[in-house]
């Protein structure tokens, strides 16, 4: 027998009590922080001595075989995700243009339009793929695809038809920036199985105002505010992710735009907090110190469930099992531009070169076999990450990160969890603490 790599000794502050966290099992023992040297003389030799620390020990695998070779088992969980033929991923983009210029965004907005050809083409190949899978799941994103919302409702409505001939489960998801969303389409969309969206306000209007607005200038809040009240009145199945995207100029106004929304409303609201990116005058992490984003994530997540919305996924409990760190590693997930180029990562420009592969008009894949590989290939982890005790809450961490530079975590915590967000900023202790709370 042999001590598990993957145990984690944190000191639950305030109090004389210590936990061992199994990053690959998802296990816990709690014990008095005054047995802390027995219990670790115990894992390091757990052959010496039989008791019933060490059957605890053993039942909850921080004690584990010599035979097991945990690295082994994270890189099979990899290669089972990356592999995995049960689900077909597809971000559908019908445009690249957009009709707002917010401050931060990495997109070059072109005008374009998916042509009635791509839009034939994509239902062939769809026709001939969906069948194939158990789950599909599909993201309207863009540019803002509400430019092109009949190609939304054409293709949408083919797919939830071809999903349900076929015996296929199916989700279908919207990001817009809302300020195009009406009554009307919001009612067809719910017709054909579209009731999830997400919506990005960055605080209250004076804020949100200076961040986000209209091509020619103008402000956004209030038309968007209101669309997300509309939306959540419609249906109560409707479900709005609210994305608030933070820096320096205004993390602290987060509260006052979650007290703005009606109460009657909030359960349909999920609320997502994400750092902005960038160069350094924008970027949150380069302007706020990691421990004070923590602190005010942690507090603001807190006060979004006090105030009655939904916080469950973005605080959700710490759960083992994470097969790829990001969609974008799965063999089967593709971004389809509306030319019929494919992608893998939604946060790019986009560029031809960059693509893994074209649908043409007759529904035919061509693949781009060199530029798939580099997203779909599993080669095992960095030096750095075969001796992180977080490897399997992670599972390596950013591909494109990996493939840009040279740093040795590519961890981000942009578009990520909160848990991965925690385990960025340094702070799974603390995350950890609240879960051993709770129980």
């Amino acid at each position: 027998m042999k001590e598990s790599f993957y145990n984690i000794f944190i000191d639950l502050e305030g109090k004389n009590e210590t936990v061992i966290f199994n990053s690959l099992y998802g296990s816990m023992v709690l014990f008095n922080s005054e047995e802390k040297p027995m219990i670790k003389k115990y894992l390091q030799n757990p052959n010496f001595y039989r008791n019933e620390y060490i059957e605890i020990l053993i039942k909850q695998k921080m004690i584990i075989d010599n035979k097991v070779d945990e690295l082994d088992l994270v890189a099979v969980r990899k290669r089972r995700g990356v592999k995995d033929n049960n689900r077909l991923d597809l971000i559908l983009m019908p445009t690249l243009n957009c009709n707002f210029r917010c401050t931060y965004c990495f997109e070059e907005h072109i005008p374009s339009k998916m042509s009635e050809d791509m839009v034939e083409g994509v239902k062939k190949w769809l026709k001939e793929e969906i069948p194939k899978y158990k789950f599909l799941m599909i993201h309207w994103y863009g540019g803002e695809p509400l430019l092109a919302d009949k190609t939304v409702y054409e293709l949408s409505t083919f797919i939830s038809e071809q999903a349900k001939i076929n015996n296929v489960l199916f989700t279908i998801h919207v990001t817009t920036n809302g300020y195009l969303i009406n009554e009307k389409i919001a009612r067809n969309f719910l017709a054909i199985g579209i009731a999830d969206y997400q919506i990005t306000l960055d605080g209250p209007p004076d804020v949100h105002n200076e961040f986000r607005v209209l091509k020619g200038g103008r402000s956004t809040f209030k038309r968007v505010f209101n669309k997300i009240i509309m939306l959540a009145n419609i249906d109560r199945k409707i479900k709005i992710t609210l994305r608030i995207n933070f820096n320096h100029n205004n993390i602290n106004r987060i509260p006052e735009l979650l007290n703005m929304f009606p109460e009657e409303i909030r359960e349909q609201i999920r609320v997502v907090y994400e750092p902005i990116f960038g160069d350094c005058s924008i970027s949150a992490t380069s302007n706020i110190c990691s421990s004070d984003i923590s602190n005010n994530l942690s507090q603001y997540y807190e006060l979004a469930n006090r105030l009655g919305y939904d916080v469950a996924l973005a605080m959700g409990s710490i759960n083992t099992g994470k097969l790829v760190y990001c969609y974008a590693e799965r063999e089967n997930q593709y971004i389809i531009n509306f030319n019929g180029d494919c992608f893998k990562c939604s946060v790019s420009n986009f560029n031809p070169h960059e693509r893994v592969g074209y649908i043409d008009k007759n529904g035919n894949l061509t693949m781009e076999a060199d530029n798939y590989a580099k997203w779909i290939s599993v080669d095992g982890f960095r030096n750095a990450c075969n001796t992180c005790k977080y490897l399997p809450l992670c599972m390596g961490g950013c591909k494109r990160v990996r493939e840009e530079n040279s740093q040795s975590c590519s961890l981000i915590s942009t578009n990520a969890s909160y848990l991965l967000k925690q385990l960025a900023l340094g702070y799974f202790d603390k995350l950890l603490q609240k879960e051993v709370d709770t129980l």
